[in-house]
């Protein structure tokens, strides 16, 4: 019995992290349908958020905060000064 409320609460927990992050997402990221046109965030690491599939040519122009790059779990990154236009991914 115990041991099934413990993993009611981590299935609980999990799921409200989710919320949370799509939450931050949608506050941190202008995307239409399925394509990010715009971070606009402060943050030198960027968890690309579930449901795009496209990102746009410009998604990051201007962002001199930006260092690394998550897409589904892969961590992608660019060197200092490097445009994320042009980065070899």
């Amino acid at each position: 019995m115990e041991r099934r409320k413990t993993e009611e609460a981590a299935r609980r927990a999990v799921e409200e992290e989710r919320q949370a992050r799509a939450a931050r997402g949608a506050q941190l990221f202008e995307i239409s349908g399925g394509v990010l046109k715009r971070y606009k965030g402060q943050e030198a690491r960027v968890e690309i958020p579930e449901g795009v599939t496209i990102i746009g040519e410009r998604a990051f122009a201007g962002n001199g905060f930006l260092t690394d790059v998550t897409i589904g779990g892969a961590r992608c990154g660019r060197s200092k000064g490097m445009p994320l236009k042009n980065a070899p991914y």
